[in-house]
């Protein structure tokens, strides 16, 4: 087997020149060469999150569109069932005391259906999981590189 042995550097994914050119280079051109890798990064970053937004994109805008005809029959058949409701409560009280009861109906259940949803929303996911795991790692990476500095 062709194993040598590697310094403690090199296990960190540093190799030897590396780390010592950037421990010999004076504090400005360091601060230049982190504000180039943190800007390098930043767009590798964008680049990921557009590409998985775009691979994403054809779904969601079929679905959007499935939705607004859904949404649209599903108007027409409430405002029909809102007639009929109405209608029915009129042979039985004055009609514009079953058009108030049938409002009344439908305003509780809107205010239901609202705190439910409210309460829904705590379990939302990130929609880009990939890029915050890799900004998180970002994070640590840099923070570990500080405290290393210091």
């Amino acid at each position: 087997m062709n194993e040598r042995p590697t310094t403690g550097e090199e296990r960190h994914g540093r190799s030897t020149p590396e780390a010592n050119s950037a421990a010999d280079l004076p504090l400005p051109d360091l601060f230049k060469r982190f504000s180039t890798d943190v800007t390098t990064l930043i767009g590798q970053e964008m680049t990921l999150a557009r590409a998985e937004f775009a691979a994403k994109l054809p779904n969601v805008q079929q679905s959007a569109g499935l939705f607004g005809a859904a949404t649209i029959f599903g108007l027409g058949a409430f405002l029909a069932l809102t007639a009929t409701l109405v209608l029915a409560l009129a042979l039985i009280v004055q009609p514009y005391l079953a058009a108030l009861i049938v409002t009344v109906v439908y305003g509780v259940a809107a205010a239901i259906a609202a705190v439910r949803g409210k309460a829904g929303l705590a379990g939302v996911t990130e929609p880009l999981p990939r890029v915050a795991e890799h900004l998180r790692a970002d994070v640590e990476t840099i923070k570990a590189g500080f405290e290393r500095g210091r």
